[in-house]
């Protein structure tokens, strides 16, 4: 990933843009500190079907409102 400050980009704007239709991802950068990160939208599909696949691996997909099939009742708690 390449870092640029924001007055960076702003005069090379053109050549960044280029760097992201390669596939590559920039880093803004406002004082050292990040304050974006522009990558292209093919790029950040491929990243979010990547979190999907392993986040499936870690949880339940399901139907949670279906009837578990047990009957059970609530105590009346008084307060």
């Amino acid at each position: 990933m390449t870092r640029v400050s924001l007055s960076e980009f702003r005069q090379h704007m053109h050549s960044y843009i280029k760097m992201l239709d390669d596939g590559q991802q920039v880093a803004l950068t406002n004082r050292g500190k990040t304050v974006a990160v522009l990558s292209s939208p093919e790029k950040m599909q491929g990243l979010a079907r990547a979190g999907l696949e392993e986040l499936r691996t870690e949880a339940f997909v399901g139907d949670v409102e279906s009837p578990v099939g047990e009957s059970w009742e609530a105590e009346d708690v008084a307060t």
